[in-house]
């Protein structure tokens, strides 16, 4: 199985090169191209930058998805989730979790108590454009994000008077979304308005091969029962407000808010015998985020000034039934934690081939955490000021570059620079075959949890440093109603200082990892032609990495170096198939996951060490009505199109296959 899995991953990349020379080969001097890429726009500040772009086609289509479904089905990102509906992280390039920046309209929405991001929370609807920009092409952002960078923004429309949309979902296992959204204005001024609610009884019956029914005393083959995921249920709503005036046409002031509330009853493990009176777990999360800012378009410089805030409210609660009305807690636990940040952003033109930047900010984290069954936790906060400039660039037609240094400094640390040097050789004009060479350190400071957390934090860790290395080859190539795009890069990182929470002991607690290795390469292609009442598309995307602990055991029973970190995939792979013949429309989506080790030995002797890999295909076919002018758009999708039985996490079932109706009314 192995081997043949590893064949159609390379046949897979093959065919890739091999459609790429083909085109290549038809290029001619006289062909009159149009920007087609996976870069959106060469301008001089995106040199040596890799930015992908999530298709509008796939933003329609999944308006009632969270950002993780999204990401799992169309990125070469590893999804790492808990179970539907349940807490999902991402991970660029064999990176951890926190290793992985979120910007949302210029707010980190990243946890500065637990560093990373839950992208089961992040609607679909609440976002406009989702950019995604792998190891060092996040320093043109932000620092820390060793792995990479997940840009989310929305934007207003300035020929918009009014236009709304709404949105009704209905699918199995008792989940039905509702979405609207309006927006109203004119030239000068522009609100949009979007609310949600989401909710699902997340009761799927699954195959439960963590418990063994019986046993065939003859053959010994292990029987396992069929269960239902019980006590699942999760339940999402909220609202964005967001207004955008624009006194000059060079002058633009806005406005957001986005407040969410979401509670989630998470499941019993699959290997728990205990019955439904014990280990009945809830959670919920409230967040407010809002930001002002100001953006000046000058002639020799741009300049923006930007106030962000983040508070988050999240409550965990564990309790044991003991009669119909008496509960008896295990757990209950709270983490608050409020962010406010400030930046100022100015940009000078000496002319089109010479821009330079220059950026400053204060950021201020506040974090109360308790547990009050056992009365542990932490009330700590920190203030952290950054300072980065930048050059860019364009020595001739074919040679452009830029370098970037800065750095973020916490109080009672030393500083950290951050550097980043790039350049880009064009062989073909208009962007069409260059070659990008970029060089790079970044930090990141371990988050208030892996400092404070009670019991298990550790005071002693260091800042976590990399080094990083890539290289990269995009070529386009536009003829008439045919486009092709193909971006392949190979990436090495050294990342010193990983921090990686062990079982010791005490329990868990973080320790600093004297160096992680991490080499890969990654290739992305998107074919489609179009004609007046036909449009096809093809997208594809491989990606290979090696993440290994190159660093010291820490003790006698430590066999992890050299071998593979817990929960990266070393294959990844993901293609979609679009297809719209007049008001008709079918897509198809392949994803899969090589094996993932859950140990960091790699020991593959039971089957808790290791989860299968796995295949998901998915489905869709839909229909488009025309009423008054007004747009109805109908879609059945067919999810896990195969019934494939598969798992994220250890003792965590995810859902067979399963099926979703959903109407857009625009209007």
């Amino acid at each position: 199985m192995r081997k043949a899995i590893h064949k159609i991953l390379f046949a897979l990349s093959v065919f890739q090169l091999i459609v790429a020379n083909i085109y290549s080969q038809r290029l001619t001097d006289t062909l009159q191209i149009e920007e087609i890429c996976i870069n959106p726009g060469r301008s001089l500040q995106t040199t040596s930058l890799t930015i992908t772009r999530l298709d509008s086609l796939i933003l329609q289509s999944k308006r009632s998805n969270s950002l993780s479904e999204v990401l799992a089905d169309h990125s070469g990102l590893f999804i790492k989730t808990y179970g539907r509906g349940a807490m999902s992280t991402a991970s660029f390039r064999g990176t951890d979790p926190s290793h992985t920046k979120v910007l949302w309209n210029g707010i980190e929405l990243n946890s500065p108590m637990l560093g990373m991001v839950d992208f089961s929370l992040i609607p679909m609807f609440f976002i406009d454009i989702v950019e995604l920009l792998p190891g060092t092409s996040s320093i043109n952002n932000v620092s820390g994000a060793i792995g990479g960078l997940i840009n989310l923004s929305t934007s207003p429309d300035w020929e918009n008077r009014f236009s709304g949309t709404y949105l009704q979902d209905l699918g199995s296992f008792g989940s039905h979304d509702e979405q609207l959204r309006i927006n109203a204005g004119n030239n000068k001024f522009q609100s949009q308005t979007r609310v949600f609610y989401s909710h699902s009884d997340n009761d799927f019956i699954f195959k439960n091969n963590d418990i063994i029914d019986s046993i065939d005393l003859e053959t010994g083959r292990k029987f396992h029962p069929l269960m239902k995921n019980e006590d699942a249920w999760f339940s999402h709503y909220g609202i964005l407000q967001e207004l955008h005036y624009r006194p000059t046409q060079k002058d633009i002031i806005s406005l957001s808010y986005w407040g969410q509330k979401s509670s989630r009853s998470i499941p019993m493990l699959s290997t728990s015998e205990s019955g439904p009176n014990n280990n009945i777990n809830r959670q919920d999360d409230n967040s407010i985020r809002g930001q002002i800012s100001y953006k000046h378009f000058g002639e020799k410089y741009n300049l923006k000034l930007f106030s962000g805030v983040n508070y988050m409210d999240l409550n965990f609660a564990m309790k044991n039934r003991m009669s119909d009305s008496v509960y008896i807690l295990a757990v209950n636990s709270s983490g608050k934690t409020s962010s406010l940040y400030n930046s100022m952003d100015m940009e000078y033109f000496f002319n089109n081939d010479l821009r330079v930047e220059l950026s400053a900010g204060v950021d201020y984290h506040k974090v109360q955490s308790l547990e009050k069954v056992k009365i542990l936790g932490y009330n700590e906060s920190r203030i952290q000021s950054k300072i980065y400039g930048a050059i860019y660039k364009k020595w001739s037609q074919k040679w452009r570059s830029n370098f970037k240094l800065g750095t973020e400094v916490l109080s009672g640390e030393n500083l950290k620079p951050v550097l980043k040097a790039g350049t880009e050789f064009h062989i073909l004009t208009d962007d069409r075959l260059y070659l990008k060479l970029i060089l790079a350190t970044n930090s990141k400071y371990p988050s208030l949890n892996d400092l404070y957390y009670q019991p298990g934090g550790n005071l002693n860790l260091k800042a976590e440093r990399s080094l990083d290395q890539e290289f990269g080859v995009h070529y386009n190539y536009v003829n008439g109603k045919l486009r092709f795009s193909q971006d392949f890069s190979i990436y090495m990182s050294q990342v010193k200082n990983w921090i990686m929470w062990y079982y010791n002991v005490r329990g868990f607690s973080p320790e600093n990892i004297e160096k992680v290795d991490i080499k890969g390469y990654e290739t992305n292609i998107s074919l489609s032609y179009k004609t007046d009442k036909t449009f096809f598309k093809i997208q594809s995307g491989y990606t290979l990495t090696h993440s290994r602990d190159m660093g010291k055991n820490l003790n006698q029973f430590d066999f992890s170096f050299g071998k593979q970190l817990p929960y990266i995939p070393v294959h990844s792979a993901n293609t979609m198939v679009y297809l719209m013949r007049n008001t008709w429309s079918f897509s198809y989506i392949w994803n899969y996951y090589s094996k993932r080790n859950t140990t960091t030995s790699n020991n593959e002797s039971s089957l808790q060490d290791y989860l299968y890999p796995y295949f998901m295909n998915q489905a869709a076919i839909g229909k488009q009505f025309e009423i008054k002018g007004n747009k109805l758009n109908i879609s059945l999708k067919v999810h896990n199109l195969l019934n494939e039985e598969y798992r994220s996490i250890l003792q965590r079932p995810m859902p067979g296959r399963n099926y979703s109706l959903q109407l857009n009314f625009n209007f």
